[in-house]
């Protein structure tokens, strides 16, 4: 009883949000698919090169940046057959979070080969993340990798964000270069 009335409340939250109902029928496809990339035997080993990046985004624009950044990572680095996954792993009433995960099983040979291979292909993921209405992140954090993404992402607001940091930090030693202050 309790099960179903929580599911009932569910469905009318969010139909006064507009959602519609699509049946059972995609969330048991998910659910008889969702080891499908793992099992048997494509858990992720040696000498593979994988990556992850996660974004977060609007449900309206949720499905349009799955597809975007699967065919930025399949379709250009389709020479190294990349594989892409994701999953939305957090949902909150206005959006949902993105973390996916590409993989190379053939990466190359010379290591700093595929560590240049691995950024080309991480970098390409996140521009598609801020070309389709994600952010560079959703809560892992954006340090120094993420950090030259943030002017892109905040656009005209990044000069008030410079101004804040200079007044919170005027001598700059709070995390000096991270968060894209400093690029």
């Amino acid at each position: 009883e309790i099960a179903t009335a929580q599911e009932q409340r569910a469905l009318d939250i969010c139909a006064d949000l507009g959602a519609r109902d699509l049946g059972r029928e995609p969330g048991q496809k998910w659910w008889d698919h969702r080891y499908d990339f793992y099992y048997p035997p494509k858990n992720l080993k040696l000498p593979w090169m994988y990556g992850t990046t996660e974004t977060v985004t609007t449900f309206d624009k949720i499905e349009a940046l799955y597809r975007a950044k699967k065919a930025a990572i399949e379709d250009n680095y389709a020479d190294w057959d990349v594989s892409y996954i994701g999953h939305f792993s957090h949902w909150y009433h206005w959006g949902a979070s993105l973390y996916d995960r590409f993989v190379v099983k053939e990466p190359p040979k010379d290591a700093q080969e595929t560590i240049r291979l691995h950024n080309r292909i991480w970098s390409s993921a996140v521009k598609a993340s801020l070309a389709n209405g994600g952010m560079i992140n959703d809560h892992h954090g954006v340090g120094i990798k993420l950090g030259r993404f943030t002017r892109e992402q905040y656009g005209t607001a990044w000069p008030l964000l410079q101004s804040l940091k200079r007044t919170i930090d005027p001598n700059g030693i709070m995390n000096p270069g991270k968060l894209g202050f400093g690029y």
